[in-house]
C-alpha cells in the first residue's frame, strides 16, 4: 500500500518500501529504504522523515552533475546510486557494486553544500580509483589511510575543477575530528587525513593558477 511522505512544504510523493543490504567485513547489513523523488537516491525511513536533511537532499542530484559534467568519468561513475542510511556516526563509503551510502550523521554535520560537494567527490574518486570497501576494510591501517588520502587528494582536484570551495572538506574533517574523541578513536586515519590535505590546499595553491579556495 502506497504512503505519502511530504519533504518540502510543496512536495508530496507516494512511495514503496524497498530493501538495501550492503556488507561490512564479514557482517551483512539490511536497511529499509523507500524511494524518493530526487532520482537514483534511495533514503532509510528514519532518515527520510527528517526533514532538516531535506534541503541537503534536494541539492544532491544537481552537485552530483555539476562535480561530473566537465570530467571524463565512465557512465557508471557519472550517476551512481546513492543510499542514505541512518546512524548516528557520521560515515560515507562505496561499495564493491559502485554505490554510494551516506549516514544521514554525517549530512546532520555537513554545514554547506561546499562540504556536501566534497563528500561526494570522496567518494566518485573512490569508486574512480577502484577501492573495494570491504576489502579496505580487512587490510592494515596504512593501507587504509593511503586509499583515504588518494581519495581527498583526488576529491579536491574535483570539486576545485567543479567550482567548490577546495577548502570545504578541511573544514568538514577538522569539525569531525573536533567534535568527539569517538570519531578519532574509531576512525584513527581522521588526524592523519587533516594534516595531508592541508599540505595538498597549500601544494594546489602553488600549482594551479585558479584555486577555490
Amino acid at each position: 500500500m502506497k504512503r505519502a511522505f511530504s519533504i518540502l512544504v510543496l512536495l508530496v510523493i507516494a512511495i514503496e518500501p524497498c530493501l538495501a543490504n550492503y556488507e561490512i567485513g564479514s557482517e551483512n547489513k539490511t536497511f529499509n529504504y523507500r524511494d524518493n523523488p530526487y532520482g537514483d537516491i534511495l533514503i532509510c525511513e528514519a532518515a527520510y522523515q527528517d526533514y532538516d536533511l531535506a534541503g541537503l537532499i534536494e541539492r544532491i542530484p544537481r552537485i552530483l552533475t555539476q562535480l561530473t559534467t566537465k570530467l571524463e568519468f565512465s557512465s557508471n561513475l557519472i550517476n551512481p546510486p546513492i543510499k542514505l542510511y541512518h546512524s548516528p556516526k557520521p560515515d560515507s563509503f562505496t561499495s564493491y557494486n559502485g554505490q554510494v551510502f551516506i549516514s544521514d550523521g554525517l549530512l546532520h554535520r555537513v554545514d554547506s553544500e561546499d562540504e556536501l560537494a566534497f563528500v561526494l567527490a570522496h567518494e566518485l574518486a573512490h569508486l574512480y580509483l577502484n577501492h573495494n570497501h570491504v576489502e579496505i576494510q580487512q587490510k592494515s591501517s596504512n593501507y587504509q589511510l593511503q586509499v583515504e588520502q588518494e581519495a581527498d587528494k583526488m576529491a579536491l582536484e574535483i570539486i576545485n575543477r567543479s567550482g567548490f570551495h577546495t577548502i570545504s572538506g578541511l573544514l568538514l574533517l577538522e569539525r569531525l575530528s573536533g567534535q568527539s574523541r569517538y570519531l578519532n578513536d574509531s576512525n584513527p586515519t581522521l588526524t592523519p587525513r587533516i594534516e595531508e590535505l592541508r599540505l595538498t590546499l597549500i601544494e594546489l595553491s602553488q600549482t594551479t593558477n585558479s584555486l577555490n579556495l
